[in-house]
């Protein structure tokens, strides 16, 4: 074959491999909008809590503080006129918080013509007054966090309060996602950029961008308003900012953007202490390997310069939380924990190995998929196909990297992610000490990059296995598509919410034969038309981009690369 056309083959894959790439990136920006366009109003995971600390910022410029915030007044009023969810987020103080049976459920509501009209003057075509000075006595568990997120989009909020209830949470949540999504997209550049020899060097971003398909609780992690979007933003910059200093051949540590952003997320969520400390782990192995060369000691002291940055920056806010409530992290966990015995006693009273072998089960499982605040989810058997794939390539992923050397690319994401997975192990502990609630597994998103990374790993070193992993593709597809339909279902009244907590449909046709009605009872909530044109197109981008990765599925991994 002449030179001409080995060129002319390889511009065709790489061109081929970048419309993958594209349509991967639009799928999920589709698919997250239509999530978006059906969700109402506070049926986000926490988004009671998360707008109010944003509604006091607001209303009031003080900063939320644990113990001293409360609900917002209208997310109160709300329940009284508009549908909420099966499962109203409890307040960690004696309240009023009423029980499931007061609440007006999506069955209720669409019962009702009085309410759907009501609803519409007040949530639709109108807009409530806004009163955050009004107290009310629901603790607002949210205000546990740290305040960033909320300093963020507090202007934004501000800046639509004329706008009907309804189009305001279409707003900040578009806002969030799109925060994610770019976090997203900047990690799977950089991670093609600087692994493409050794990871994906025909596929592009093609396999990092599978990681919402493969994990759908992406959509309603991020699709919220939520200050997890901005840690998944800041997170991207970090995994860039990290590749460019470990794989680059003649890269420098960026300390002080490093710093920056670390200590911007330590300013965001907690999750960004063991975060830190995963990028400390990273750094002892990599001197550990380097310590003869003249290059550690200046790099020694731009990791030193890069954490005293995002200490310095963040660190006030949990040495205030320390001072107030006894607990580094602030978390309502710990504070409650740290106010009732400490650990040590909690576990004594509490702690069982079948409950605590549950509990992680509960967050994996949760990682994957499980749904909105009103907690429905489907039959494990439904999900167990998307599951096994997932944990499938991790455990080829760990095949890979034992091939290696602990100071190759392909060992970063586990240096990195070592830490952060000993913390939410360690939060599994002190829920169970203080017998309160359970661990969420979609937080681990956080730190989707680092997860990506290890499944396109994983991918990589299927060898034959990959056309398995390829029909469990497919049938991730037609998941994506099943809870999609079920979230409408329930939201439209149509399907409701089980005592086992599983979606109960009233007949065999799962709602499909109402899909009109269906259709109508969603535009008195969102605007079902842009959900479906959004994820159908979603869906057609997908499939095409799988198409075309197809045919460039050859060898993956650069086993000659250290």
């Amino acid at each position: 074959m002449s030179l001409h056309g080995t060129n002319l083959q390889k511009n065709t894959a790489a061109s081929r491999s970048g419309l993958a790439e594209y349509l991967l990136s639009l799928a999920i920006l589709l698919t997250g909008i239509a999530q978006l366009a059906i969700l109402p109003p506070f049926e986000g995971l926490d988004e009671v809590g998360h707008y109010s600390s944003i509604r006091q910022i607001a209303e009031t410029g003080t900063m939320p503080m644990l113990g001293q915030s409360f609900i917002s007044p209208d997310a109160i009023d709300y329940r009284a006129h508009g549908p909420s969810p099966y499962d109203l987020p409890i307040s960690a103080v004696p309240g009023k918080t009423p029980t499931n049976s007061d609440i007006i459920t999506y069955q209720k509501f669409f019962a009702s013509p009085d309410l759907q009209k009501d609803f519409v003057a007040r949530y639709r075509d109108g807009r409530a007054p806004v009163a955050y000075a009004r107290i009310t006595d629901e603790f607002n568990w949210e205000a546990q966090h740290p305040p960033l997120y909320y300093l963020i989009m507090a202007p934004l909020m501000k800046a639509t309060d004329g706008l009907p209830l309804v189009s305001q949470f279409f707003v900040l949540r578009l806002a969030s996602f799109l925060l994610a999504y770019a976090g997203l997209l900047i990690a799977a550049r950089a991670t093609v950029k600087y692994l493409k020899n050794d990871i994906a060097p025909r596929l592009g971003a093609g396999l990092f961008l599978l990681y919402p398909l493969l994990v759908p609780m992406f959509f309603p992690e991020f699709g919220r308003i939520g200050n997890d979007a901005l840690c998944l933003f800041l997170f991207g910059l970090i995994w860039s900012l990290v590749l460019a200093w470990r794989c680059d051949d003649d890269g420098d540590m960026n300390e002080v953007a490093l710093g920056i952003c670390f200590g911007l997320g330590l300013l965001t969520k907690a999750f960004f202490i063991p975060l830190l400390g995963g990028f400390c782990l990273l750094a002892t192995v990599w001197i550990a390997r380097e310590r003869k060369s003249r290059k550690v000691a200046p790099h020694l002291q731009k990791f030193g310069l890069a954490v005293g940055i995002a200490l310095l920056i963040g660190a006030w806010w949990y040495i205030i939380q320390y001072a107030r409530n006894g607990a580094m992290s602030g978390s309502l966990d710990a504070v409650m924990l740290a106010q009732h015995g400490g650990l040590v006693a909690g576990l004594r009273e509490h702690f069982t190995l079948t409950q605590f072998i549950t509990d992680i089960g509960w967050t994996i499982r949760s990682w994957s998929w499980f749904g909105t605040e009103s907690f429905v989810t489907v039959p494990l058997l439904w999900q167990a196909p998307v599951l096994v794939l997932s944990v499938a390539l991790f455990v080829f992923y760990a095949g890979a990297i034992l091939r290696k050397s602990y100071a190759a690319p392909r060992w970063m994401p586990f240096w990195f992610i070592g830490p952060f997975l000993a913390a939410l192990v360690w939060h599994i502990l002190v829920c169970e000490a203080s017998n309160f609630n359970f661990t969420p597994g979609w937080y681990l998103s956080i730190s989707a990059p680092l997860f990506a990374t290890m499944m396109a790993y994983g991918w990589g070193a299927g060898g034959k296995v990959r056309i398995l992993f390829g029909l469990l593709l497919v049938y991730a597809i037609g998941y994506l598509t099943m809870v999609f339909w079920a979230q409408a279902s329930l939201f439209a009244g149509c399907a409701v919410k089980g005592p086992d907590k599983l979606y109960q449909f009233p007949d065999e046709a799962f709602c499909t034969d109402r899909y009109t009605q269906i259709m109508g009872n969603l535009s008195v909530l969102g605007w079902p038309n842009m959900a479906l044109f959004a994820f159908g197109g979603g869906i057609l981008c997908l499939v095409l981009a799988l198409i075309i990765m197809r045919n460039f599925s050859g060898p993956i991994i650069n086993e000659r690369q250290s």
